[in-house]
């Protein structure tokens, strides 16, 4: 009797064991197989349950912000002015360049500040102008040539005499009476009237 309880308990254990794998609860298995065993007198110790670790506690770096200062130089242009200055000897309405301009150049120093590369501030150190500008020169014409006018000499209307003969005394110091050669010719003259009164006045007679 005492063996075939004995197997029969054996045959007991390992059906549950199969079961309990079959249906995954091995824990339940385990356990009826250890009741029965220790029903019978012999000790079964169920396998532990296995743990899972706790986790490592995860340390944080911060990282470090990159913090740079540099300066910076910026370049600009500096227009050139324009001088325009009369000219006398030039005709009125035109010019002509004496000199010509050139540009100058400006330059501004920055100092700037970046974090991890990007900029964060700027400020401004100087500014100078390093090349001067050179002014260009135009000189404008004024001079205004005299329009040509007609001089036109108006002898003194000849005065009247009672016998209404004048003389003729030209530039050139000749006095003309009338029936002379350069009579009608003379255009500029001193009237007189007699020849008495221009010889008396300097004059002198014409050669023929």
């Amino acid at each position: 009797m005492d063996v075939i309880f004995f197997l029969s308990m054996i045959v007991a254990i390992v059906v549950s064991i199969i079961f309990a794998l079959k249906k995954k609860w091995t824990h339940v298995g385990f356990g009826i197989a250890a009741i029965i065993l220790s029903f019978i007198g012999i000790g079964f110790a169920a396998p532990a349950p296995s743990s899972t670790p706790a986790p490592k506690p995860t340390s944080v770096v911060q990282k470090q912000s990159k913090i740079e200062v540099e300066q910076v130089q910026v370049k600009s242009v500096v227009a050139f002015s324009t001088t325009n200055k009369d000219d006398t000897t030039l005709a009125q309405g035109t010019t002509k360049t004496t000199q010509e301009g050139v540009n100058g150049e400006r330059t501004i120093t920055y100092e700037v500040t970046y974090k991890d590369g990007q900029e964060q501030s700027r400020k401004q150190l100087s500014d100078t102008v390093t090349t001067v500008p050179i002014d260009k020169i135009v000189l404008a014409g004024t001079y205004v040539a005299p329009s040509p006018t007609l001089t036109q000499t108006l002898s003194p209307a000849p005065p009247q005499t009672q016998q209404g003969i004048v003389v003729k005394k030209s530039s050139t110091e000749i006095c003309h009476a009338p029936g002379t050669t350069y009579y009608d010719r003379t255009t500029i003259f001193t009237p007189y009237s007699s020849i008495d009164a221009c010889l008396a006045s300097g004059g002198r007679l014409p050669l023929r």
